[in-house]
């Protein structure tokens, strides 16, 4: 986004049957303190990169943490949304992990997820997470673009 917006953050869960509860961490970073626990709170007037965690826990008490971070970019500006099946965190169960790319997208990309341990593949947009142990499980995705492919928008 550029610098000195705000944004709507998702927290998307699919299938987005039953109910769930929310909490966003660093209040500070949102527009309001209020928004804590909202699906999808509004950042504050964001001047720089903004690192966002949303826990999510369904009825039976499975959660998971999934985490990203807005960019500010006021020259080539695309977006880059990781997201996980919220609903399917408890041990054993497949996760589906997704980084979608949005705004103004180079032509080539490739794709990073770290670390390696229990992903089906990490150079591809949509790996898949098996859950052997309890706790969190942290994933970050590098999204990089080669610079000689870049397209510019006409």
């Amino acid at each position: 986004i550029p610098t000195g917006n705000s944004t709507l953050l998702l927290a998307e869960v699919t299938p987005a049957n039953g109910s769930y509860a929310y909490q966003w961490a660093k209040a500070a970073d949102l527009k309001d303190a209020e928004q804590v626990n909202l699906k999808n709170p509004e950042t504050k007037l964001l001047t720089g990169d903004t690192p966002y965690e949303v826990i999510v826990k369904d009825g039976n008490g499975c959660y998971a943490l999934a985490s990203g971070t807005v960019r500010v970019d006021d020259v080539n500006g695309f977006i880059v949304l990781a997201t996980a099946e919220q609903n399917k965190a408890c041990i054993g169960n497949t996760v589906q992990l997704n980084a979608t790319l949005s705004g103004n997208v180079p032509a080539n990309v490739t794709y990073e997820w770290i670390p390696a341990d229990g992903l089906s593949a990490t150079n591809v947009a949509n790996p898949k997470f098996v859950s052997s142990v309890a706790g969190e499980q942290e994933y970050i995705v590098k999204v990089t673009v080669t610079a000689d492919m870049w397209q510019l928008p006409k």
